[in-house]
Parts: structure tokens; sequence; C-alpha cells
């Protein structure tokens, strides 16, 4: 995968960088304290290696003047760090298939965030669920009546009643 654009928001002297697009080659400029060590420290902290340090830590990471103000400004959710963007290549797109279902993987860009408390990172991908479940009911050979079993269900939320 290649990432093809970041955006980083609340963490350390980062408030909102803008997302901003990636090349094989770029260069990130500013002033002493202006946020380039920072934006690659959340790069870091996107999936880090057990043996990396970078973790995502709210009483260290998250803007220290905002600190006391989180509970009110992320109710619904954890505070949102960073924000990347993936291109898959053809053979990533078709590994996925093999594993999941031709077809169910719709568009080659993926998203992958990480918050503030998750242990792991979000992934947005879109995806087909229809023909997941599909493809699911053959990979484990349900017959006709273990289906009607489960029901008419045209997603994963759906499927796990």
């Amino acid at each position: 995968m290649l990432m093809t654009s970041a955006h980083v928001t609340n963490f350390r002297s980062v408030d909102d960088s803008e997302e901003f697009d990636l090349a094989p080659v770029t260069c990130l400029v500013g002033k002493n304290e202006a946020g380039k060590s920072a934006v690659l420290m959340a790069l870091a902290a996107l999936n880090p290696h057990e043996s990396t340090p970078a973790r995502l830590d709210k009483e260290r990471d998250y803007p220290r003047r905002l600190l006391t103000q989180y509970a009110e400004r992320h109710s619904e959710d954890d505070a949102l760090a960073i924000s990347t963007t993936w291109q898959l290549s053809a053979g990533e797109l078709a590994r996925l298939a093999a594993q999941v279902g031709q077809g169910v993987v719709t568009n080659a860009s993926v998203g992958i965030l990480r918050r503030y408390g998750a242990k792991l990172p979000e992934i947005d991908a879109d995806i087909d669920y229809k023909a997941a479940i599909k493809w699911l009911y053959g990979r484990f050979q349900l017959d006709e009546a273990e289906i009607s079993v489960i029901g008419a269900v045209s997603n994963t939320t759906g499927a796990h009643r």
C-alpha cells in the first residue's frame, strides 16, 4: 500500500495540519516549534511497532492548552489524531479478493485513522456487504436451509443478531 495523503489534528503543537499529499519525496518545512516533528510522530503512532515508542497518549500528546476541555470537545468519540489515505495496488486488491471475496472491496483507496484511546487503527474502506455475505455463504458452504435461518441480511451488523 502506498500512503497518498495525511491529516494530523489535536496532536501536540498541531491543531490542524490540513490534509497534505505525500509524494515519493515529501519535505516538511517550517520554523522551530512549528510542528514538523509532531507530524512525523503522529504518523509513527498510526500503527506503531512494539519496539517503537510512538504511541498516542492523551495526557502527553493532546494539545495541553485544550486538555481540560477534552471531554466536552469530544463527547461522542475520542479525538482524532491522524488520518491517512492509502492506495492499494492491483496485486494487493487481488490478495484481498482471495481473502474476502471478489468485488467485496470496491475502491482501491482506503482510509486509515487513529484516535486517542483506540487500541487499533480504524480502517475506512468501500465494501459491498452483500457481495461479502454471499462470499461467506459460499466459503462456509451454507445450504438454503441454513441461509434461511440467518435471514435476509444485507450487512455485517444484521448478520450478528
